[in-house]
């Protein structure tokens, strides 16, 4: 059973590790809950105290009435660090939780020792707007397992789709449980996304993308990168949108491998 806190005026629901070594919280994106870290939950071992948490809107956390944005999300995540007496953290973000986690770092400074982005853009293309534009309307519709199988097919790689029905099936009931009116602000609010500090942030940065990722594309990790003053890009072959569920192991590798040279 997650775990309870009182953060930015909601509860939050969450998993934590609490092994010792340097704490690393994980930012799921749009439509994803802790259940999508599993993998790496249990990869952090003795080495960190892993934290996954429900964000507003999704899993078991609480679903206040909207409207939701970047900076409501941030200021959740930096509740949670309060709440849990976290002075410096490392902080894992996926898709849109890229950016919750660039809004948090960049009002954190020194408190983040290390952000790794995995699916990140800088700003929406106007096609993926209007995407999550649709996406909204269909979640007010209750059209979840049509989002559910739309999300499948843009975030397993082909090869995936082909070769691990598991994974599918897992993919397709993490989204297919959200809560219809909750997804729908929560896509409206990443819809409107955007990362607007990556300049102001000091800590080593990694951002990443899979190579056959048609949501977030490599360049888009690049350009993250490009911007950040201690940022590097990286590629996972092979692996779509959703890397930590479709490749763990080469995701852990990645990831791990970077907190590792940088932890404090």
């Amino acid at each position: 059973m997650p775990k309870r806190i009182a953060a930015n005026g909601i509860e939050l629901a969450y998993e934590d590790t609490g092994d010792s070594g340097p704490a690393v919280v994980f930012v799921h994106g749009l439509g994803g809950s802790t259940r999508a870290w599993d993998a790496q939950l249990f990869a952090c071992e003795d080495r960190f105290r892993g934290i996954a948490y429900d964000q507003r809107g999704h899993g078991a956390s609480e679903k206040p009435k909207g409207p939701y944005s970047i900076e409501q999300w941030s200021a959740d995540l930096i509740g949670l660090l309060d709440g849990l007496g976290i002075g410096e953290a490392a902080i894992v973000g996926h898709s849109v939780g890229c950016m919750v986690a660039v809004e948090a770092a960049a009002e954190l400074g020194e408190r983040v020792w290390a952000l790794a982005l995995c699916g990140g853009t800088p700003s929406w293309s106007a096609e993926g707007q209007q995407a999550l534009t649709e996406r909204a309307e269909l979640a007010r519709a209750g059209k979840m397992a049509e989002i559910a199988e739309t999300v499948t097919t843009s975030g397993l790689s082909e090869r995936c789709r082909q070769d691990r029905a598991d994974i599918q099936r897992r993919m397709r009931e993490l989204i297919e449980a959200n809560d219809a009116k909750a997804y729908a602000e929560a896509a409206t609010a990443t819809a409107a996304g955007s990362m607007d500090g990556l300049e102001r942030i000091e800590s080593p940065v990694l951002s990443f993308s899979g190579s056959e990722d048609p949501v977030t594309p490599p360049r888009e990790a690049a350009a993250i990168a490009a911007r950040c003053q201690r940022g590097e890009a990286e590629v996972i072959p092979g692996a779509a949108h959703w890397c930590m569920l479709e490749n763990p192991e080469a995701f852990n590798r990645l990831v791990f491998g970077f907190l590792e040279r940088k932890a404090p």
